[in-house]
């Protein structure tokens, strides 16, 4: 009865079902059409015909063809299963041992998940230093019975129940089977399945991060020290104005948050979305506020020019030229001079009541009491007025169709 408690929890908790249902649409029904329907499915979801899947490109095709909106644990074991060589992206090879190959017991992202929850991040440091002693050939590979000799190792070190850690015969093979060095299945690469476990840190990271910066731009609004997400990151930057993975670490610091150096690596790599080395206030900027900038693609696409870096920039420019004392913050008596510029930064010819309108936005943006604006308010409400331009725009064709249509019944 425990065990199928826990397999119904995995269920529902570990995103198994929506995996399960993921393989079934890519794959189709029939086994003699898989290799055809995954090649036209992987085809379909990459967006930018690159030759491999992004995590934006596999969500927007989910909700596309399925329909489904994935929580971000869904959306982390879905990874896990997909992205086994933690690269960031998703291969054609990785796609199809996906979906024509499904595992004997409990799907590799759901083994994943309950590994770094039973080990946590200084589990997985631990993890990695039991495995580089047991790897004499330094090969990056160890028998598969070392493997696993070393997490229970590590388990019973921090103390963890047998019954957190429950990984059972059948996930143990799906592993190996998955991660099996080439040429002999009887051992493991266990430096990918590290760098796949790890990856899924990165998560957790930038929640707590994301969660950080809100809390302190929360108190800020009520007389606490002035800082926001743009303050840290221009006050930590050491190079052309963008972040290294160090700058990062002080920036998390900076928001009275410490990660470990596998999280810190994790959370780099995910927020450097060119592999530059470094990161731009954009990358930061659209990554941690995700949600924000998925509601607001529209807004930006609308604006005629360049992505996020660009926008985010301009808007910048806009704030620091008409902040007088250089305080962070535009006071309502900045405002007038601002609107004009900051909603033809997008493109847009604002007519007198536009502007009116839009000085009035900005001046009820300022919510904490203290009659100014930080940037990101001020971008906020930049972007709102933006979106409801764009849409008046798309309404207008309709508003001129109806007029016709009255005018016809009228004669």
């Amino acid at each position: 009865d425990e065990q199928r408690d826990a397999d119904a929890d995995d269920g529902r908790r570990g995103g198994g079902d929506v995996v399960r249902r993921v393989r079934r649409a890519i794959r189709g029904e029939d086994p003699a059409r898989w290799a055809d329907a995954v090649a036209d499915a992987f085809r379909d979801m990459d967006a930018n015909g690159d030759g491999e899947v992004d995590g934006d490109e596999l969500a927007a095709w989910l909700a596309k063809r399925l329909g489904v909106d994935l929580s971000a644990g869904d959306r982390r074991t879905l990874v896990d299963c997909l992205d086994v060589d933690a690269s960031g992206t998703i291969s054609h090879d990785e796609f199809l041992d996906f979906a024509v190959e499904p595992p004997a017991g409990r799907e590799i992202g759901q083994v994943a998940r309950r590994l770094r929850k039973a080990l946590g991040e200084d589990g997985l440091l631990s993890l990695r230093a039991e495995l580089a002693r047991a790897d004499a050939n330094r090969d990056g590979a160890v028998a598969a019975e070392a493997f696993w000799e070393a997490v229970r190792a590590v388990a019973g070190e921090l103390g963890v129940k047998p019954g957190k850690l429950d990984v059972r015969p059948a996930d143990r093979r799906a592993l190996e089977e998955r991660f099996c060095s080439r040429g002999d299945e009887s051992r493991v690469r266990h430096a990918h399945i590290l760098q796949w476990l790890e990856a899924g840190l990165v998560d957790r990271a930038l929640a707590r991060l994301r969660r950080r910066l809100e809390q302190l731009e929360k108190r800020r609004g009520n007389g606490g020290a002035h800082l926001d997400a743009r303050a840290v990151f221009r006050k930590c930057c050491s190079r052309d104005g963008e972040l290294t993975r160090d700058d990062l670490g002080r920036a998390c610091k900076r928001c009275g948050l410490t990660l470990s150096a596998t999280a810190l690596d994790a959370a780099f790599k995910a927020l450097d979305k060119d592999n530059s080395g470094s990161i731009s206030w954009g990358e930061f900027r659209s990554e941690l506020f995700s949600a924000r900038r998925d509601a607001d693609g529209d807004a930006r696409r609308g604006g005629g020019g360049g992505g996020d870096d660009e926008l985010a920039t301009a808007l910048e420019r806009i704030f620091g030229a008409h902040d007088g004392d250089r305080n962070g913050m535009l006071q309502r008596s900045e405002v007038k001079r601002v609107a004009p510029h900051a909603l033809r930064a997008f493109g847009l010819q604002p007519s007198a009541d536009d502007l009116r309108a839009f000085e009035d936005t900005l001046k009820s943006a300022a919510s904490d009491g203290r009659r100014a604006l930080t940037y990101r308010q001020f971008e906020d409400a930049a972007l709102a007025e933006v979106r409801k331009s764009l849409d008046e725009r798309a309404r207008a064709p309709q508003r001129r169709a109806a007029a016709l249509d009255q005018l016809r019944a009228r004669l």
